[in-house]
């Protein structure tokens, strides 16, 4: 037979498991509000790391060219720095909107707002500066200095020489030799890589004909002197040293010269006296 114990008499004749159950229960309630109360904070620490508010771009190496958004001291430092190492990480998408904030909503929906890090050789890395980019991302000097040297090529004058007297050369006068190019210097402004850049080329001259060489020189023309009959060859070159400013910042110079080269081929004679009456 089963018999039944009243509720109230059961708690009055075991009061320590009571206690016991309630203190369990407690703990148990304590753990699990500790736990949800816990575990958003750890969540909000790990989005303001390393959520997707912030990520890399474009990386590479070498000098850059930085809009005027960022300050001259920042441009300066990334485009004279080829042993550099950077980063271009995005801080906001203008593609969404609120998604930007100051300066980063006047940014144009197809292109990027990017925040530019730069680490020279064995150091940490360094904030150079935010602003908009285009699609491409930051431009590297390399990638504006093979532009700019086509340009240079393509604008300098031509070499066309010619020599005077143009016939008749004799032993011990001189041959005038003239590249066919104005002296100084020569300037231009060009759009390059979605960047405003002005550009100087200076020449220099370049002569040799059978054991003698002259340059460089700043002159466009020069003479020789043959002191032997015969076929002899002139020839002449011109380098073209160019460097450029861009946003305020150079002036840099651009890796290599621009080369033209030419000669004229000639005949020396002997000249002979005539008696004259």
């Amino acid at each position: 037979m089963r018999m039944e114990i009243p509720a109230s008499q059961c708690l009055k004749s075991h009061p320590i498991r009571l206690r016991r159950a309630m203190l369990g229960l407690m703990m148990i309630t304590l753990l699990v509000v500790g736990h949800a109360v816990g575990q958003p904070g750890e969540m909000a620490q790990a989005t303001e790391v390393i959520g997707d508010d912030e990520r890399d771009m474009f990386v590479g190496s070498g000098s850059l060219l930085l809009p005027p958004g960022i300050s001259e001291t920042g441009r300066n430092t990334a485009a004279t720095c080829p042993g550099c190492r950077w980063r271009a990480v995005q801080t906001c998408d203008p593609s969404t909107p609120t998604a930007c904030r100051g300066a980063a909503r006047l940014c144009p929906h197809d292109a990027l707002w990017l925040k530019i890090y730069l680490a020279r050789p064995g150091e940490d890395w360094q904030v150079v500066g935010s602003d908009c980019f285009t699609a491409g991302g930051p431009v590297t000097r390399e990638r504006a200095e093979l532009e700019l040297r086509q340009r240079v090529e393509e604008s300098v004058p031509a070499l066309r020489p010619t020599i005077r007297p143009p016939g008749g050369i004799l032993v011990h006068l001189p041959v005038h030799v003239d590249s066919g190019q104005p002296p100084g210097s020569h300037h231009w402004e060009w759009e390059i890589v979605g960047l405003s850049i002005q550009t100087e080329a200076m020449p220099a001259w370049w002569w040799r004909s059978g054991a003698t060489d002259l340059g460089p020189t700043s002159s466009p023309s020069t003479s020789f002197v043959y002191r032997m009959s015969g076929a002899e060859s002139i020839e002449i070159a011109t380098t073209w040293a160019a460097r450029y400013w861009v946003s305020g910042i150079g002036p840099l110079s651009v890796a290599g010269q621009v080369r033209q080269a030419s000669s004229i081929d000639i005949t020396v004679g002997e000249g002979r006296a005539v008696l004259v009456r």
